[in-house]
């Protein structure tokens, strides 16, 4: 494996723990610590919020995992800020939305929320999440794009949302 696959490796496996396992565990960690200080019991079990809570995370790993496809297909790189794509993905998933990978993961982790059952996760910690996720996407993500993509990308942030898909051409 040369050098810059194995960089590409490593930063892709430490985005994979950092977005699968460390985030998670804030926003589950945080919302049982906000349950245990407040004395709120978790909600009771209910069948269909746990189906609605797999579909969530089912949904949420598929629009990951399509948006990685899209990178490679369209723009010829990886989420990996080691190899990005060559040049901007406005196709397929990226019609739909400026940053989908951060909303499928959303899904994913409000699926985990509803798995847990905590009022704590669903009334703070996720909202916290999102609120920093958004003010991240802001302040440096679209920051970065509009400076590697300029008009490109202003076009594309014109006419796409940022986070919640909606259908091309529906603006």
């Amino acid at each position: 494996m040369g050098y810059w696959k194995k960089e590409i490796f490593s930063f892709q496996l430490r985005a994979a723990l950092l977005y699968w396992l460390w985030l998670p565990a804030a926003v589950i960690g945080g919302g049982l610590l906000f349950d245990w200080l407040l004395g709120w019991a978790r909600w009771p079990y209910r069948s269909a919020t746990l189906i609605a809570a797999a579909l969530l995370v089912a949904c949420g790993i598929w629009i990951v995992g399509r948006a990685t496809h899209d990178f490679a297909r369209w723009g010829e790189g990886t989420p990996a800020p080691q190899a990005p794509p060559k040049r901007l993905v406005t196709e397929g998933i990226y019609a739909w939305c400026r940053h989908p990978m951060w909303f499928g993961y959303d899904l994913a982790a409000l699926g985990v929320v509803l798995g847990c059952r905590s009022w704590g996760m669903l009334l703070f910690s996720y909202p916290l999440f999102i609120v920093l996720q958004l003010r991240f996407l802001r302040r440096r993500e679209e920051h970065l794009l509009v400076k590697r993509f300029r008009d490109d990308y202003l076009n594309y942030r014109d006419r796409v949302p940022l986070l919640i898909p909606r259908p091309p051409g529906h603006g």
